[in-house]
């Protein structure tokens, strides 16, 4: 990532299988990823997630982490899922 975090193939791969199932659920709709990016501020409905959300302690193999989401709807919040 841009700002030196760490990533890891779980992320990624969870993101990419969220995007999957999103277009096919729900066409149309905008994701932003903690790994891949995206345009946030966008009309219509935006989902933003992170797969891994405290990427050190699921490293260091401790329980202090969480996958989130968010459903924001012409870039007002609607949703948040932890």
């Amino acid at each position: 990532k841009s700002d030196g975090t760490p990533t890891t193939p779980l992320e990624r791969a969870v993101e990419e299988r969220i995007r999957a199932r999103l277009g096919a659920f729900m066409p149309g709709t905008a994701l932003v990823g903690e790994e891949t990016g995206g345009e946030m501020l966008v009309p219509g409905t935006t989902v933003a997630v992170d797969p891994v959300d405290g990427t050190w302690a699921f490293l260091n193999g401790t329980e202090q982490f969480s996958s989130t989401l968010a459903v924001f709807r012409d870039g007002a919040p609607f949703l948040g899922l932890v």
